[in-house]
C-alpha cells in the first residue's frame, strides 16, 4: 500500500519587528526603579519613567554619557547601540551589565529590544 505524495510548504520564520512599546515595557519594568533611573539622579539624564516620545528622544541617535563615541541606541545597529550592549552583554566593555543588583534581562526581553533596534527603532511599531 503506497500514499499520495506529501506536498510542504516551508515559510521562513522571522519574528515580527518588536514596537517601541514593548521595548519601553521593558525598560521600564527593569530600569524604572528607586535608586536607578526614575529619581532624578540617574546618569546622563536618562529617567525611564518619562512619557514615551520623551523617553524616545532621548533614547534614539543620542550619545551615550559614559560611552560618547556610542549612541544610546543606533537604529538598525544593536552592536553600536549602548543601552543594549549595557543590557545584553555579560561584561560590557565600559561600565557594568545593567540593571544593578537585579537579575539581568532574559533571552527573550533583550530579544524585543534587538528585534525594535533592528527594525530601525522606531517611536510607533
Amino acid at each position: 500500500m503506497t500514499s499520495a505524495p506529501l506536498a510542504l510548504t516551508v515559510t521562513p520564520a522571522a519574528p515580527p519587528a518588536a514596537t517601541f512599546e514593548a521595548a519601553r515595557g521593558l525598560l521600564v519594568a527593569g530600569c524604572a526603579l528607586p535608586g536607578c533611573h526614575v529619581d532624578g539622579v540617574e546618569p546622563g539624564d536618562l529617567r525611564f519613567d518619562r512619557p514615551a516620545d520623551q523617553l524616545w528622544e532621548k533614547l534614539v541617535g543620542q550619545a551615550a554619557e559614559q560611552a560618547p563615541q556610542l549612541a544610546r541606541v543606533a537604529p538598525k545597529d544593536p552592536k553600536g547601540s549602548y543601552l543594549f550592549m549595557k543590557i545584553a552583554v555579560d561584561e560590557p566593555p565600559f561600565g557594568a551589565r545593567m540593571p544593578l543588583a537585579q537579575p539581568p534581562f532574559s533571552a527573550a526581553s533583550a530579544q524585543i529590544l534587538l528585534r525594535w533596534i533592528l527594525a530601525g527603532a522606531p517611536l510607533d511599531g
